[in-house]
């Protein structure tokens, strides 16, 4: 499980790098996210480009790409945690790219130019995925269950909750002083998320790097939601 929750904080990183804010150069950058994403299931160009909408949109009802609706019962809660559905809509995007197919939803925030580098970037995680299950089953390695797959899904569910502290029950606005909430957690977790505890900063000011959000916190936090 401790495994795990390291794995799905890559998330964190890969965002970061979806921003250009981790490293200095644009190619460590790129490098960083394509690691993170083969690791999670996260194509990084297309993740790059469906954040840019999110950001662009945030808490928008229709345009909002990653937009987390209310669960409206108790049962629909505990299925969102459980990460079931979301690790069902991953791979159900990553199949469809490695078929060449961009699903009409997608094409809102994937322009032309784009598509090709999605399909190509899909069917490489899948060939990676492929070539370990295959090298897995000949060698007899039982490593990437251990140390991947089982951490994974034991751990999703923290990340679906973190996620879900972001901007689920936040008012449907564009008003950036209102759509999006900031977390006070203690410093193991901060450090492990990239301070993006301080989600509200994050999205008032998208370029701030991850190591200024503590300072951005402590010169507008009090007008933005906690």
């Amino acid at each position: 499980f401790a495994q795990g929750f390291m794995l799905v904080h890559l998330f964190s990183l890969q965002h970061e790098c979806a921003h250009m804010t981790a490293f200095k150069t644009r190619r460590f950058n790129d490098w960083a996210a394509w690691v993170c994403g083969v690791i999670i299931n996260l194509g990084p160009r297309y993740f790059q480009y469906e954040h840019t909408q999110h950001h662009t949109y945030t808490q928008n009802l229709n345009k909002d790409s990653q937009r987390i609706p209310v669960p409206k019962t108790l049962l629909g809660y505990l299925l969102y945690l459980s990460a079931l559905p979301y690790w069902y809509s991953q791979f159900k995007t990553l199949f469809a790219h490695c078929a060449g197919v961009i699903p009409y939803a997608e094409t809102a925030f994937l322009p032309d130019v784009i598509r090709a580098q999605v399909i190509l970037e899909a069917r490489i995680i899948c060939g990676v995925y492929g070539v370990l299950a295959l090298a897995s089953i000949t060698f007899g390695w039982l490593w990437p269950l251990y140390l991947w797959v089982i951490p994974l899904l034991l751990a999703e569910p923290c990340m679906r909750f973190i996620r879900m502290t972001e901007h689920v029950g936040m008012p449907l606005t564009g008003d950036l002083t209102q759509n999006t909430r900031t977390n006070h957690v203690p410093w193991p977790l901060q450090m492990v998320c990239w301070n993006m505890n301080f989600h509200a900063e994050h999205h008032f000011a998208p370029s701030v790097p991850f190591h200024a959000l503590p300072a951005l916190n402590q010169r507008i936090g009090n007008a933005l939601p906690k």
